[in-house]
């Protein structure tokens, strides 16, 4: 519940290009409106569409959320969302709706920030039951604490997907196709799932502990910059399994790059189309076998040139030893092949490998990564006089986290179910260009490699001094950052460790604690010591509470009178590729500040997200899908992905056809090009088909029973069942496509709270009728409201949970995308069938002389939206696949070391 204002409408005029914008007047200042369309009633925007004069000087109410004014009307008159804003499910779509920009695009989700949680000492008396206690308990009725039940109802506003997954069906291709979830013909809502919607909000907007945060403890990896791996230095794990021999080839340690400095690893040409196939050594196929052998080689030194589309011209940038003939240690090399050491003429726009006169004969070891990305030509010998440094426990350690770290990004299926024909392909082989069809490199799944062990092969990273200061498997690799996702969380924020200091979430819905004792319990029990932390008597603390809150029974009807479902026959309606979460992202995932969650600077390093003054930005939200037309769930079998509607929406919960081989775009460049027939449908393991959703309009009613909760808590939780009509929570699956908007009522008649006094007087005289009355429900929501500023001023966490809840009409929320050169610049970038949303972080990270170009930051939830970036630069018409970028990858996380 937010303060309302009063003022009068105006115009702000520009002289130097002759617009004007509407202002709110409150006495002598003059505040912009930053998105009429959005935050006008229905009838002040026709008003402000038209320019009317009438507007002028017009009395009207208003609330400030985060310094700007919102839910606009007549002084007097309830706020009554603008027509359309519903997204198309309970209000209709009747009236103009507004305009989405084309370039730029909301992220589906964005996150409500986690503020450091003052000590009980420093909250004013207000707030004060916003800091860590004991629960209250419920061995008895408190006399000042409210009892009782809650009535709600919640109101389906876009398609819920409320899916049996214990009986989806899965194809040979690994693709699930679900039903929905039924009990006695009708949908069937768990009162588990609503809980546990309840109190992620809940936590959001009190800023409460979290109630999970397990697996977060080592430091996540990203992508190094492609110029970071020139200085590696290739490595070998001693006999003693205690010391490294780094390998450097003819090179001096520490040399300086230029163009005659010389790579410390010889080149071992391999895969075609980049060498012909009477040049390669070894078949690509029996390559992997190779890896870890000692050969000898004969070498013949080559001066590489790049070329510089500035000046057109070859540049010469550095030298290489070339494997011109190799064989198992012991064997003497035969002649080196021809091909290998003729001359080479220069071509225009291509790199150029000139031969140059030397040669030199070799000892080393091979290293196979696997063509692991597109233009992938070489494996690598390691070779040289060992120069050795030791190989340290942290070493070792930060070996294994990163390894794990590259596993844990990728799912089982990516990795050990790719097909090739009728059969499995083996992780290493290479089915294509495109991302997950490129070869795995060894360390993502050979057993073991997470472990150093005497033998392997790696690169290392030195400091000035020649130190050893970290180990890669591959030469671009990920590295670790300097500290963690849970050092970054504040400690005020993490799990409650002790019964007596839970935050508000853990008092009202629940709380475990995250470490159980319970080894520590059998270490007892067998009399070898008392379990840590137990008190005098050797009791062990209290780990669980069972919380003051209960969800009742969950019941369903439909304005309708049917099930209430929307069914598609057949094999259902095809979903959109959901992504995974990502949050070694740090420019979406990582804060500026310990202190205040707000977004990263752009262009800040990668080194410098996880690291120390850093935070996290909070709590994960999915923004409403606002503004969207009243058929823009209708027909969802077919695919409109590519067509526009009236506002420049696409429809982005479907996944589009499979695009024709050759073409990228329509002849008229205003989308892609995609198929039209069952067989091009793009059923696979990165997405999900439905063959039913509960239709907008359905409603669930179920009841909150309490018990002995504090003014405070209970505010808490009735500011999230009154929010205003245009406001929505978001649950079950699908959120980042737009489904599972639904809107919270308080039902009245079912409503019954009183204060522990009045319920002992009831229960005492036995009397029919409940004694006294049930509290005012606003004027607690409100008291929450001014306790939550009063603790963190400005309540930025009430503010993004409601920009969240809100959505903005005027733009449309998809996951990243690119905008390729070819297509028509008036249209906003359609749903690409190729689904590659990565290409957009691989061009947000893209540098320029080793500057960022562009390098943005998640906008905060009521912030400006995200830029539609511009497509790599594309070869033959289609845009050029980057193997593995930073950003979310299709489908669930799963760890392949589980399976």
């Amino acid at each position: 519940m937010a303060d309302i204002q009063t003022g009068r409408l105006g115009w702000r005029e520009h002289p130097q290009d002759g617009s004007r914008e509407l202002v709110i007047l409150v006495g002598a200042k003059a505040q912009r409106l930053r998105h009429p369309e959005r935050e006008l009633t229905d009838e002040l925007r026709k008003l402000h569409e038209d320019e009317s004069p009438e507007l002028t000087g017009t009395e009207v109410d208003f609330e400030k959320v985060k310094a700007q004014p919102k839910r606009v009307r007549r002084r007097g008159e309830p706020w009554v969302a603008p027509t359309g804003s519903s997204g198309g499910g309970v209000r209709a779509a009747t009236g103009p709706l507004a305009k989405v920009r084309t370039d730029v695009f909301a992220n589906p989700y964005t996150f409500v920030p986690a503020l450091p949680r003052p000590a009980a000492a420093r909250l004013p008396p207000e707030a004060a039951d916003l800091a860590d206690r004991q629960p209250t308990g419920h061995d008895r009725l408190v006399g000042d604490m409210w009892t009782g039940q809650i009535g709600v109802r919640m109101t389906v506003a876009t398609p819920l997907l409320l899916l049996d997954t214990a009986a989806a069906e899965t194809d040979n291709k690994g693709h699930g196709t679900y039903g929905p979830l039924l009990r006695d013909g009708t949908p069937h809502l768990p009162p588990t799932a609503v809980k546990g919607m309840l109190r992620a909000a809940y936590e959001a907007v009190t800023n409460s502990r979290f109630g999970v945060f397990t697996g977060h403890e080592a430091p996540l990896g990203h992508r190094m910059s492609a110029s970071a791996g020139l200085g590696m230095v290739p490595a070998r794990v001693g006999k003693d399994g205690k010391s490294l021999e780094l390998l450097t080839g003819t090179a001096p340690l520490g040399q300086r790059p230029g163009p005659s400095a010389v790579m410390y690893a010889a080149w071992l040409p391999a895969y075609p189309p980049f060498h012909h196939r009477e040049v390669v050594l070894i078949p690509a196929e029996q390559l992997p076998g190779w890896h870890g052998r000692r050969v000898s080689v004969h070498l013949r030194l080559v001066q590489h040139h790049r070329w510089d589309r500035r000046q057109q011209i070859h540049i010469a940038d550095f030298r290489y030893w070339r494997v011109t003939a190799i064989t198992p240690d012991g064997q003497r090399p035969g002649p080196p092949s021809e091909a290998l050491t003729s001359a080479t003429t220069a071509s225009d726009r291509r790199s150029w490998h000139e031969v140059l006169p030397d040669e030199h004969d070799a000892v080393g070891w091979v290293s196979v990564s696997n063509r692991n990305f597109s233009r992938k030509h070489d494996e690598r010998v390691f070779f040289g006089t060992p120069v050795r440094r030791e190989l340290t426990a942290r070493l070792r350690t930060d070996w294994t986290n990163l390894v794990e770290n590259y596993r844990d990004a990728h799912r089982y299926d990516d990795i050990w179910g790719r097909r090739r024909g009728d059969r499995i392909a083996k992780p290493h082989e290479w089915l294509g260009g495109e991302p997950g069809k490129t070869g795995w490199s060894r360390h993502q799944y050979a057993e073991g490699a997470e472990r150093l062990a005497p033998g392997d092969l790696c690169y290392a990273r030195l400091d000035a001094r020649g130190d050893v200061t970290a180990l890669f498997p591959v030469m671009i690799a990920r590295e670790l950052f300097a500290a963690s996702p849970q050092d970054l969380l504040h400690p005020t924020l993490r799990p409650a460790d002790q019964f007596g200091a839970l935050s508000p979430a853990d008092r009202v819905f629940g709380w475990v604690h995250q470490r159980s004792p319970s080894n520590d319990d059998r270490d007892a029990r067998a009399g070898r010591s008392k379990p840590a932390g137990s008190d005098a008597s050797g009791r062990r603390p209290r780990s669980a509470y069972g919380g003051q809150l209960r969800v009742g029974p969950v019941t369903f009807t439909s304005p309708d009178g049917d099930d209430g479902l929307d069914r598609f026959p057949g094999r259902g309606v095809p979903l959109a590729i959901l992504g995974q979460p990502k949050p070694q992202q740090g420019r979406f995932y990582v804060a500026g500040s310990a202190d205040a969650p707000i977004p990263l600077p752009d262009r800040t390093p990668r080194a410098a997200w996880y690291a120390a003054g850093r935070s996290l930005r909070g709590r994960k939200a999915y923004p409403h899908h606002a503004g969207l037309a009243s058929d823009y769930w209708s027909t969802p079998h077919e695919d409109r992905t590519q067509t526009a509607d009236g506002q420049g929406r696409y429809q982005e919960y479907r996944r589009p056809h499979q695009p024709p081989d050759g073409e990228q775009l329509t002849a008229s460049r205003d989308g892609f090009a995609v198929g039209t027939t069952e067989r091009e449908e793009q059923r696979d393991n990165q997405n999900r088909s439905v063959t039913a959703w509960v239709r907008p309009g359905g409603e669930f009613r179920f009841t909150l029973d309490v018990r002995n909760l504090s003014g405070l808590e209970l505010g808490a939780l009735l500011w999230l069942l009154c929010r205003p009509g245009d406001e929505y929570h978001r649950f079950g699956l699908g959120k980042p496509l737009g489904f599972g908007s639904m809107h919270l009522d308080i039902d009245g008649e079912t409503t019954h709270l009183r204060r522990g006094d009045d319920w002992r007087r009831h229960y005492a005289d036995f009397s029919a009728e409940l004694p006294g009355e049930n509290p005012d429900l606003p004027t607690l929501a409100r008291d929450f409201e001014k306790a939550v500023a009063a603790a963190w001023p400005g309540a930025p966490q009430l503010a993004a949970f409601r920009a969240a809840a809100q959505g903005d009409p005027t733009v449309s929320v998809h996951y990243p995308r690119v905008r390729p050169p070819e297509l028509d610049v008036r249209v906003a970038v359609p749903p690409d069938p190729s689904g590659q949303s990565f290409q957009w972080f691989v061009q947000n990270e893209q540098e320029r002389r080793g500057t960022f170009i562009r390098a943005v930051s998640l906008p905060p939830a009521d912030g400006d939206p995200l830029p539609i970036h511009p497509a790599p630069e594309s070869r033959g018409g289609s845009p050029v696949a980057v193997n593995r970028g930073s950003g979310p990858r299709p489908g669930p996380s799963r760890n392949p070391r589980q399976h």
